[in-house]
């Protein structure tokens, strides 16, 4: 095994290094001083005062210092420092590696001081070290390579049962019961193997998203997105849904491409940077130089300062570059919208009042041509929504329909999501797609998710909800809460059989920007049995790195996608991505605003698991009603 060799050599070379670098260290230490008991027991001996009383004295116990330890010298010094005996009498060169001692000696005039100059003893000799260390050397060698041995085995043999059961062999006897290690290598290989699946499935998903409906310079939706998500807005049911379709077209200030390029990016930031007070606002680049806007809620008021300041903000940035704003730099076609309007009629007086801004060949300007048709309750502005969301906060009088969610062929009710609707001062209700834009503007949507939450849990433990599975939607504004955040959790801890009946949905565009206290609040839920869900997935500028895998129970593909599925071959593919991509992450894919049998038969042969739409069931006040269509 060539692997195995090239480690077994890289190891032996390591653990020669090794003792060859011990071997040389011990050159130092291989001359110890050795005093054996003997020795020892003479030296203090030597040190009575018997031993040194006069010179006969000190004479016998030189002589018995020499026949013991045969040393290289031997000198005795009195108190004051004089040489009084000597051994040999003239001095002689002693080894470097001599042993020194320094006695004390009791003389009769004092203490006096016995020097002995002495060869000492090897620990062991130095063929012996080096004996010792190649054998040591190669013990650890060949041990070694038995463990490499046995770990490379287990290593490769974990991988072949992997990769086995990645192909899908189910055979029990490919793991033996005595080999642990095998067991536990093979499933992290296999999880490595689904997370690796799944972050290619990721990547292909977002290849398949820029591909098909982002502008590859701006990062904004291209002309299809847009046009796809306009024909769905067109068509909400919610008669009081508004607001307004914006064209922005620019010149051409800079010769040079690179400047004109950063120029268009420049575009692009600013419009979304004024278009984030507005929910679900839609951004996409139409062609080289026109950009269009869906900013929904928007009234007819609040267009002037929007086109104000964003074109006031351009021409700077041009002055500054430039040095002149001379010539077309930048202006706007705006006309209001409200839902069962054409988009292409649409689409044609929003270019009419563009032209109609360009007419007096001023660098900047915009026009607005007014709609007729938007009703009165639709153009509230923002005190008299905040007057009536108050109201219906405070009176607990929001209106709840019910929206069923199937899954499977066979169309089995998994669970109904929770449709909040507004009524208005005329009697008419109000969709969230009207009403939340407004909330989050005035501040409201949180009280108002609270509120609905309330009103939800309440009915499962007590109402004629018992016992059934809701979804309910959760804003960004409500999910930021700190305070809400602990209110909820406080209510779903006491009671986790109440949790396990209840689903949260947030949208894609919170989803993939969740700080880290949110993603925690998030995965509070899960783990209190509370399900999660992802609405809206798939808008093309936010990618699928926010589906952690195990973290959401659904996700639920934006209705642009469904809508035209049957004929759309680039809607197909991508949603073939997300569905790989949401499978990978242990979620269910769902299908949005399904109305025809071709849609849900595309979308069941592309994998999506189940759906949610007209074809199913329409909302329901009552949860009888949604579940007996």
């Amino acid at each position: 095994m060539l692997l195995f060799r090239r480690l077994w050599l890289l190891l032996s070379l390591c653990l020669l290094l090794l003792a060859i670098g011990l071997g040389f260290y011990a050159q130092r230490l291989r001359e110890l001083p050795v005093l054996g008991n003997d020795l020892s027991a003479l030296l203090v001996q030597t040190q009575a005062a018997s031993n040194w009383q006069d010179v006969a004295a000190r004479r016998h116990s030189f002589a018995q210092l020499i026949a013991a330890i045969e040393p290289y010298e031997l000198t005795l010094h009195n108190a004051a420092g004089e040489l009084l005996e000597r051994f040999p009498q003239e001095a002689k060169p002693i080894p470097y590696s001599a042993l020194h001692l320094q006695l004390p000696i009791v003389l009769p005039d004092g203490i006096g001081q016995l020097g002995v100059a002495m060869h000492h003893q090897q620990i062991f000799p130095w063929q012996q070290w080096w004996l010792a260390l190649f054998g040591l050397w190669l013990a650890l060698t060949l041990l070694g390579g038995l463990l490499l041995w046995r770990l490379l085995r287990g290593y490769l043999r974990s991988r072949a049962v992997a990769e086995q059961i990645i192909n899908g062999v189910r055979d029990p006897g490919l793991v033996a019961e005595d080999e642990p290690y095998t067991v536990l290598a093979a499933f992290a290989k296999l999880l490595s193997e689904i997370r690796e699946y799944a972050k290619a499935q990721v990547q292909a998903s977002d290849q398949a998203r820029r591909r098909s409906f982002v502008d590859g310079e701006t990062g904004l939706g291209n002309r299809a997105y847009f046009d796809a998500h306009l024909d769905v807005l067109l068509s909400e049911r919610d008669a009081n849904a508004r607001g307004v379709l914006a064209l922005l077209e620019v010149g051409e200030p800079f010769a040079q491409a690179d400047a004109q390029q950063r120029y268009l990016k420049l575009v692009a930031q600013l419009l979304h940077q004024h278009a984030i007070p507005y929910p679900q606002h839609i951004l996409a680049r139409r062609d080289v130089q026109t950009f269009s806007a869906l900013l929904p809620g928007m009234s007819s008021r609040e267009v002037h300062t929007f086109c104000r300041k964003l074109l006031r903000e351009l021409q700077s940035h041009i002055e500054r570059e430039h040095g002149r704003t001379d010539g077309r730099l930048a202006h706007i076609g705006v006309v209001s919208y409200r839902a069962g309007d054409e988009a292409f009629k649409l689409l044609s007086e929003a270019d009419m009042a563009l032209r109609y801004a360009q007419q007096d060949d001023l660098p900047i300007g915009w026009h607005m041509f007014e709609s007729g048709e938007v009703q009165e309750a639709g153009l509230m502005g923002r005190v008299r929504w905040r007057s009536l969301l108050e109201r219906v906060v405070e009176q607990r009088k929001a209106v709840l329909h019910y929206h069923p969610v199937v899954i499977g062929t066979d169309r089995r009710i998994a669970f109904h999501e929770v449709l909040s609707r507004v009524p208005g001062d005329n009697g008419e209700l109000f969709t969230a797609a009207t009403f939340l834009p407004m909330a989050h503007r005035v501040g409201l949507a949180v009280p108002f998710d609270r509120m609905i939450c309330d009103l939800v849990l309440k009915s499962l433990l007590f109402g004629p909800l018992a016992g059934q599975m809701l979804s309910v939607n959760l804003s960004h504004d409500a999910v930021q809460d700190q305070a809400f955040r602990n209110w909820l959790l406080e209510h779903l801890a006491e009671n986790h059989q109440l949790a396990e009946r209840i689903i949260f949905e947030i949208g894609e565009p919170v989803a993939s920007h969740l700080s880290a206290p949110e993603l925690a609040f998030l995965q509070t839920l899960a783990r209190c049995g509370a399900g999660l869900a992802v609405e809206h997935v798939g808008q093309p500028q936010y990618s699928a790195n926010y589906l952690q895998p195990g973290l959401y129970r659904f996700i639920k593909l934006h209705r642009s996608l469904t809508r035209g599925i049957e004929t759309d071959p680039n809607h197909q593919e991508f949603v073939r991505g997300l569905v790989s991509v949401g499978n990978a992450a242990g979620a269910v894919v769902l299908a949005e605003c399904v109305e025809t049998e071709s849609q849900w038969q595309m979308l069941l042969s592309l994998g999506v698991a189940g759906g949610q739409g007209y074809l199913f069931g329409k909302p329901q006040p009552s949860l009888t009603a949604a579940s007996g269509h």
